[in-house]
């Protein structure tokens, strides 16, 4: 699994999408390929971790994507999981339920 497109960062309060959801949802990566930011929620999501992306577009920066994990506990779980798609969540969810 190649993450040349994303940026994976430790969770942040920077930079969090401007809606009711910011006090839940933490940051997780960076995109700059639509395939793969959807390769990456797919993945989540099949192991019950549901996500929530911002998508920004510029003259200057081009398309990008900020991916940020709905559910605080899950953070470590969604990293581990980008990294390792074989780890299992202890407490996953219905992810598409949720989102």
């Amino acid at each position: 699994m190649s993450l040349r497109y994303a940026c994976i960062l430790p969770p942040t309060t920077v930079g969090r999408p401007d809606s009711d959801i910011r006090s839940q949802v933490e940051y997780i990566a960076r995109f700059s390929d639509r395939q793969e930011l959807m390769r990456v929620r797919q993945l989540l999501r099949s192991k019950g971790i549901p996500t929530h992306e911002q998508t920004l577009e510029g003259r200057r920066l081009g398309w990008y994507a900020a991916l940020y994990v709905c559910m605080p506990e899950h953070v470590d779980d969604a990293l581990r999981i980008i990294r390792n798609p074989s780890h299992l969540p202890p407490n996953p969810v219905d992810a598409e339920a949720f989102e």
